[in-house]
């Protein structure tokens, strides 16, 4: 679909109803998804007892890539800014980053306990910050290029910063709790990288600055034995969204003028149950919650003034997991049978955009045509009178080499084939334009070989050989009949040469 066709005035921003479904084609449960920055294409994540990837190429609804290394649930995707990596976190430990042109690993990692979520440093993709499933376990911030590993532990970057405050000024800072005792439960990037946000089991909120690496800020948004299990930003870097274990999600500002100040707060009053993920709208206007229920498939839209705006009910089965697309206004949820439902809204094109002249019939009309309207006209009449509206006779006969030449510099035009020219759809204010590589390449669908039965394209290959078994037989027999006529050759042409010396001799 192309965005410059959308009309913004009559498109609703909102999605409305499921209106297709990805399933993977071995049946495996999908876990978790993640859309690249432009939206084409999208990564999914597979369950237990194969944790594989795969990415689908969001337009054409095809598998580019499918990717194995994970032997658990797959729990976490990321991507990188330019959209060549891919960082896989799984069940089993196991920390992945691939190269996606060439399906290659770059780097893998082990670690004790089970990945909660891993993510890229927004500006570096050397970084990743990794959030363990074990209680009482520090996040990590990991270096692909070095292999050194930094547990952020909280109340120790706490107790350091109190320190400093201490021996500078000789006051203890307000702006942190002296008496923090919470452990880490979920940690996240903001937009542009510059800080990393941790979420406790205390209700806590604690700000490190990524360059300095102390604690800038720590603010309370619930009650002491409440647990952040989630936080989003929005694309505008304005809001943060907090999921906590008390069934509410909260809106909070992050503008300079009521700084980490709360918005809103948005729950369930009728059903009270927990959420299991939350996100942002691409346009930073609605706040999004996917209920976690057994046997509801429910998604909750809510505008950022606080009013409810849809409430989407699925089929009958729970949610996993829910994104919005980045740029178009697609919901994208995962149900516990591991099926991925799209969910858009209403759009009509707007072909007038190409010319102002254009006009779009409800009905068929019948064309009437003029009498002189398809004749053929004489080109040798010099003097026809008629004109093209330029001031010359378009019939007029070209005469001299000049006139020719001036004729195809007018009709020529400059096509710059060599850069890609800045698309306003696919940027924002603060981002630059990214790269994308051509997905469609047989060599590099998938990590495992093509003789791997787990390869995309191993039936497709291997269809002849099943279907007629003797050809492999029959292709060894002629190549060794073939290596015995060129043996017995090369033998009658020595006896040849050594005859035709003895008789010279």
């Amino acid at each position: 679909m192309n965005l410059c066709l959308i009309d913004p005035f009559k498109q609703s921003d909102v999605p409305e109803a499921v209106e297709y479904y990805l399933v993977d084609p071995k049946n495996i449960k999908s876990n978790c998804a993640s859309f690249n920055r432009r939206g084409t294409l999208l990564a999914v994540g597979c369950a237990s007892p194969i944790g594989k990837i795969l990415v689908w190429d969001f337009d054409t609804k095809k598998i580019v890539r499918t990717l194995y290394h994970h032997n658990g649930c797959v729990n976490s995707i990321s991507w990188s800014r330019n959209g060549k990596k891919l960082l896989t976190a799984s069940n089993d430990g196991s920390l992945v980053l691939w190269d996606l042109p060439t399906s290659k690993i770059l780097y893998s990692l082990v670690l004790e306990s089970p990945i909660l979520f891993a993510e890229f440093h927004p500006r570096n993709n050397d970084l990743c910050l990794i959030v363990l499933q074990t209680k009482g376990t520090d996040p990590i911030l990991l270096n692909f290029k070095t292999s050194e590993q930094i547990p952020l532990n909280i109340k120790s970057l706490v107790t350091s910063y109190i320190k400093k405050e201490e021996n500078s000024k000789g006051t203890i800072p307000t702006s942190v709790n002296s008496n923090y005792n919470g452990m880490a439960t979920f940690a996240s990037f903001n937009r542009k990288g510059e800080k990393i946000f941790f979420g406790d089991s205390c209700g806590m909120i604690s700000v490190l600055d990524f360059k300095s690496m102390t604690i800038d800020r720590q603010f309370k948004i619930a009650s002491s034995n409440t647990t952040v299990k989630q936080i989003e930003f929005s694309r505008n870097h304005r809001y943060m969204l907090v999921s906590s274990s008390d069934k509410v999600l909260r809106l909070i500002s992050l503008e300079s003028t009521n700084l980490y100040q709360l918005i809103r707060e948005y729950q369930d009053s009728v059903n009270r149950m927990h959420w299991k993920k939350c996100c942002f709208s691409s346009n930073n206007e609605y706040v999004v919650g996917g209920m976690n229920h057994k046997s509801i498939h429910s998604i909750f839209i809510w505008s950022v003034s606080g009013s409810l705006v849809k409430d989407l009910e699925g089929p009958k089965e729970g949610l996993v997991d829910v994104i919005w697309h980045p740029l178009r206004p697609i919901i994208v949820s995962i149900s516990f049978t591991g099926v991925i439902y799209v969910w858009t809204a209403y759009f009509e094109e707007n072909w007038s955009s190409f010319a102002p002249d254009f006009q779009e019939l409800e009905e068929n009309l019948e064309y009437v045509e003029n009498e002189d309207e398809f004749d053929v006209k004489d080109s040798d009449n010099e003097n026809n009178s008629e004109t093209n509206g330029i001031g010359h006779n378009p019939y007029k006969k070209i005469k001299t080499q000049q006139e020719l030449n001036e004729k195809n510099s007018e009709e020529e035009e400059f096509v710059d084939v060599d850069h890609n020219d800045r698309i306003t759809e696919f940027s924002s204010d603060e981002e630059e334009d990214l790269f994308c590589f051509s997905a469609i390449d047989d060599r590099y669908v998938s990590n495992v070989k093509l003789d791997d039965p787990r390869h995309p394209l191993y039936e497709k290959y291997h269809q002849k050989d099943k279907e007629n078994p003797s050809t492999l037989s029959s292709t060894s027999t002629t190549t060794i009949q073939k290596k015995e006529e060129i043996q017995k050759k090369e033998k009658s042409t020595k006896k040849e040469r050594s005859s035709d010396s003895k008789k010279r001799k």
